[in-house]
């Protein structure tokens, strides 16, 4: 919108209403991903997760993985208590909360291995693979 360019405290709410899905910001400074995550705390219409060390998920507010599985869980009438997530970090706990079974990789964020069903091994040891075969498919 050409009208707020000029106006940046509008600059939030034109990201928010015309379309843009997210923002991925990546940068080897903790402390400049500490200062945008003080700033964007200040904006209502914006949210933000730590998806990696140091890299914001910058989105609408409201938007979510786990906002995401419902939307997807009901498009396909599937019960969220039916559906299966895996996750490695932070912004994956939202998806976790939202399903009936959910595995942290071995080698996640260990605020998610908390909050997930069960903790697997990890992405570079066929954790997936191992997590499907031992609980999904149930066999040893």
């Amino acid at each position: 919108n050409n009208n707020n360019n000029n106006n940046n405290n509008n600059n939030h709410k034109d990201i928010a209403e015309c379309g843009i899905l997210k923002i991925l910001l990546c940068s080897d400074s903790s402390d400049l991903i500490k200062k945008v995550a003080n700033y964007l705390d200040n904006l209502p219409l914006i949210s933000y997760i730590l998806s990696e060390e140091n890299t914001l998920d910058i989105s609408s507010n409201n938007t979510s993985k786990g906002a995401a599985v419902k939307i997807l869980s009901e498009h396909l009438n599937i019960p969220l208590s039916n559906v299966c997530v895996f996750g490695d970090y932070t912004n994956d706990i939202s998806m976790f909360n939202v399903s009936g079974l959910s595995f942290a990789m071995g080698n996640s964020h260990p605020e998610v291995r908390q909050a997930a069903t069960f903790v697997t091994d990890t992405n570079y040891n066929l954790g997936v693979s191992k997590a499907i075969y031992n609980h999904i498919l149930n066999t040893q």
